[in-house]
């Protein structure tokens, strides 16, 4: 068994185009850099995958991407699934950590834990969020992993748009189907109000976690840490509250 990261990144959001390459910590960073070189300081490059989509408008993010030493897989624009199952193939990985290149603040020691727990016999593992899967909250902080064969099952089973599009939700809808793990992410995340968000779909979201970032001092990412500056800022809370009920998972 191959286990990789596999990141889904494109610039074609309708809500903020062209959002992976905005300029993140006003040095020019693009977002996708900064997420890369995140990961690049914790996990082998030959474990880390960009698969965006065919489209020109994303020759710049192989670009980056490739200028950062890391592997690209470009395939379909909406068939998210696909492009998905096409990645791990080329690339014969057969259990995909999957993150969206939307969440700048994921939890590097989280994605340490699914990189060593075992699958057993799961078709998903992910983060148990007062009793919600973690891609359904608005923090931003958690990847998935997910297995090449529960994909293709996904595949055979259904062709609605919205599975296509998000890769894993046939899978946590469809409980009596696959087998599912949720584990407890290393912070106790209960000890913190559910409104903060810090994913990134919206050019509000962008300003948010701008402004976060600006405040971050020697690379300190944690939840505890980000939490406190939200505590000293509750201000941004309100704002994200907004966001959250603009845009529902």
């Amino acid at each position: 068994m191959k286990r990789a990261i596999i990141i889904q990144a494109r610039n074609g959001s309708t809500r903020f185009p062209k959002k992976m390459t905005a300029d993140i910590d006003g040095k020019g960073t693009p977002v996708l850099a900064f997420i890369l070189n995140r990961l690049i300081d914790s996990f082998n490059k030959q474990d880390i995958i960009i698969a965006t989509t065919t489209n020109e408008r994303d020759n710049v993010l192989e670009q980056i991407t490739t200028s950062l030493g890391v592997k690209i897989f470009r395939g379909d624009e909406d068939n998210v699934l696909k492009r998905f199952i096409n990645c791990a193939e080329k690339y014969n990985i057969t259990e995909i950590i999957r993150l969206c290149a939307d969440n700048p603040f994921l939890s590097i020691e989280d994605m340490k834990t699914l990189f060593m727990i075992p699958m057993n016999d799961n078709d998903y593992i992910s983060f148990d969020i007062n009793g919600n899967v973690s891609i359904k909250t608005h923090f931003g902080f958690w990847a998935e992993l997910v297995s090449l064969k529960a994909l293709k099952k996904i595949a055979e089973l259904t062709e609605e748009k919205i599975y296509l599009e998000h890769v894993t939700n046939f899978i946590y809808s469809n409980r009596n189907i696959f087998k599912i793990e949720l584990i407890q992410p290393i912070f106790d995340v209960c000890k913190y109000p559910m409104n903060i968000r810090l994913t990134l779909d919206t050019e509000e979201d962008f300003k948010h976690i701008k402004f976060v970032l600006k405040h971050i001092k020697d690379k300190d990412y944690s939840l505890s840490n980000i939490y406190n500056i939200l505590q000293k800022n509750p201000f941004l809370l309100e704002k994200m509250t907004l966001e959250i009920n603009k845009n529902t998972k």
